[in-house]
């Protein structure tokens, strides 16, 4: 039993990945909105981040499925923590590797991400003077910061 829930945290893993490098795809975008020698577009800007808030309403609830699934698995081996050196030698060998894989590739996007987050909030302060988190959820203020930009450039 345990190891299907362990094949179905995989899975899920898999599933949050491809939703975060569509994410990731999108922040990219967003980097050539902002790039260096042309005006930026920031109603594509704008777009793009709407999406990714889109995306982030589709992850929220996979990754809370992958919670209850690792607490789950967490009660059933009696371990404190669902972490790779707990779950070593508790489950196949094969499906312990599968599983490091998978988080490492999720969290190489996810490192990704960030970076380029980080460098579009730098090109914004940069340029025009404001501070800007691209964080999901912040639509709004990504909305102030562009009528801001909009107001600066009239």
């Amino acid at each position: 039993m345990t190891e299907g829930l362990v094949r179905g945290i995989i899975d899920n893993f898999r599933e949050q990945h491809k939703l975060y490098s569509t994410m990731w795809d999108l922040a990219l975008k967003q980097k050539e909105c902002l790039k260096d020698g042309k005006d930026p577009d920031l109603d594509r800007f704008l777009r793009l981040l709407q999406q990714r808030n889109q995306l982030m309403a589709k992850i929220s609830p996979i990754s809370q499925e992958n919670v209850r699934l690792q607490q789950v698995v967490m009660a059933d081996l009696k371990i404190d923590h669902f972490t790779l050196s707990e779950l070593q030698g508790r489950i196949d060998k094969d499906l312990w590797e599968e599983l490091q894989k998978v988080i490492k590739e999720l969290n190489e996007v996810l490192l990704a991400i960030s970076e380029a987050d980080h460098d579009n909030s730098v090109v914004i302060k940069d340029r025009y003077g404001l501070r800007y988190n691209n964080s999901p959820g912040n639509y709004k203020r990504a909305k102030e910061v562009y009528q801001q930009v909009m107001n600066k450039k009239i």
